[in-house]
């Protein structure tokens, strides 16, 4: 089905406003993160934009500036022939990615990408929309619908048919956001005055009941038991400190270099946090970190 066209309603005016954050934050938990480990060889990519694991062969792969990435022992390995600049990316099922960006130095193509998607784990990618047009520095999905912060516009994009085609839906003015797998309509967003909610599949935002005490930059909806009908959520603010929502509490931890470029979870306690040209993971809710 062609999503219908959004307009833009007036309860979005709530994003401009600056949120009173004092009865409804909660004091973080104290737990320090462990210091991290060895440094890495040489990296053979930089600009990390985008990190997922991919639930068909338990890889994470990175979007970077040279291209796509899969993190596989010591040396990371290029994936397929594609070196283009890849800005928003996200993993939506096995071996089903979707990218957006630029092309690679010498390439002809339009300066913006579009919409690209690959079912073969990044091997090869087809355009799907919006070459030419659009630019998506952040791109998240549950089944067949899409969301996409587009940088040509400023504009959140939804797409109910897998990108396909797309309505316009407000300008949110987002550094991050993220669909809750359980309920496509259920979006979150991080921007400058705090965490807001859309329960309506982007059409409006309101602040989030359960605000942490500092302003998160990047958020995820955290993978746990299918019956939950609502996913958990964590974040990372603009200091490195990686949040956990446990109910109504916020819990504290860190990551390792201060606050990554990108972030997922991968698991109730499990999450990556990427950096310029470095990937770290946790699998005890941040209280140590190894490097990928």
């Amino acid at each position: 089905m062609r999503p219908r066209p959004i307009a833009r309603p007036a309860s979005v005016l709530a994003l401009t406003v600056v949120l009173a954050l004092a009865g409804c934050a909660t004091s973080p938990a104290t737990d320090d993160p462990a210091e991290d480990a060895s440094d890495a060889a040489s990296p053979t990519f930089e600009h990390i934009h985008g990190i997922g694991l991919n639930p068909g062969d338990d890889k994470v792969y990175v979007a970077t500036h040279q291209g796509l990435f899969q993190l596989d022992g010591s040396v990371p390995q290029p994936v397929g022939e594609s070196r283009s600049d890849m800005m928003g990316f996200v993993v939506t099922g096995p071996d089903t990615f979707y990218a957006s960006g630029h092309p690679a130095p010498g390439e002809v193509a339009p300066a913006n990408l579009g919409l690209l998607r690959s079912t073969d784990a990044g091997a090869g990618w087809e355009e799907v929309s919006l070459r030419g047009h659009s630019d998506f520095h952040d791109l998240t999905g549950a089944g067949e619908r899409l969301y996409g912060l587009d940088s040509s516009d400023g504009l959140l994009k939804i797409s109910n048919d897998a990108g396909v085609t797309w309505a316009s839906g407000p300008s949110i003015n987002a550094r991050d956001v993220d669909v809750d797998p359980n309920d496509p309509d259920r979006l979150v967003a991080t921007t400058e005055t705090g965490l807001f909610v859309s329960t309506d599949g982007g059409q409006s935002f309101a602040p989030h009941e359960f605000q942490p005490t500092e302003r998160l930059v990047l958020v995820a909806h955290v993978p746990g038991r299918s019956e939950q009908l609502t996913a958990s959520l964590a974040g990372v603010d603009a200091t490195g400190k990686l949040w956990k929502l446990n109910g109504e509490q916020w819990v504290v931890t860190g990551v390792p270099q201060g606050t990554p470029e990108a972030f997922t979870a991968v698991g109730e306690e499990s999450y990556l946090a990427a950096f310029d040209s470095t990937v770290y993971r946790t699998g005890d809710g941040g209280r140590s970190w190894s490097q990928e």
